[in-house]
């Protein structure tokens, strides 16, 4: 038996080209977050992606692909459970948005109740509360809403480990309601920290 190890590089690159479209520059949702992250949260821990060393980038690329391997599951999934012959016309994959000069991608719209559908697949445990540990997709969230005008949104869970006890692998999904306030008062926090970068006018 013959065994190649394949450049992790290129499978780096297949996941982005399945990720679709992302414009060019720092303005995207994930970048203000993880901007923000860096400079007051986890000061110095979210360095920005054009800065990280080339292992780095393989391992956020290895957590990445997990992310985008359980989207596919569970899109995989809905439609054999029920969204068959509604698929094309009620969950939709809106690409990227663009809001005040700040880019986004969220991962579907359910048009039948015009709701944000968000897949997350994480290695921390599923005991932590989404509140405050799981900060940066709440704020995607939010943020996604606002693009999309929408109130609440379905976040799809995959814990790999679990709790870290005897549960195994987890799934869990969550209904999210937000006030109108709460989602302008995120947006008003990104485009004021991604101004103050110099990144959107």
């Amino acid at each position: 038996m013959k065994v190649v190890e394949l450049d992790p590089e290129n499978l780096e690159s297949l996941a982005v080209r399945q990720g679709g479209y992302r414009s060019p520059g720092p303005a995207h949702v994930s970048n203000v977050i993880r901007s923000i992250e860096n400079a007051v949260l986890k000061p110095g821990q979210r360095r920005p992606y054009d800065e990280l060393t080339k292992d780095e980038k393989r391992r956020m690329g290895n957590y990445t692909s997990g992310g985008w391997a359980w989207e596919e599951i569970i899109r995989e999934g809905i439609v054999r459970a029920g969204g068959g012959p509604l698929y094309g016309d009620r969950f939709i994959s809106p690409g990227e948005l663009t809001l005040d000069g700040i880019h986004g991608t969220p991962d579907w719209l359910d048009a039948a109740d015009w709701c944000l559908e968000e897949f997350k697949c994480t290695w921390r445990s599923s005991s932590r509360p989404l509140d405050p540990d799981f900060w940066h997709w709440l704020v995607q969230i939010k943020a996604y809403c606002k693009m999309l005008t929408c109130q609440w949104a379905r976040l799809r869970v995959f814990y790999v480990n679990g709790d870290y006890r005897e549960s195994g692998p987890q799934y869990r999904p969550y209904r999210l309601e937000f006030t109108k306030l709460e989602i302008d008062d995120n947006w008003k926090m990104l485009t004021g920290h991604a101004r103050s970068k110099g990144w959107i006018k």
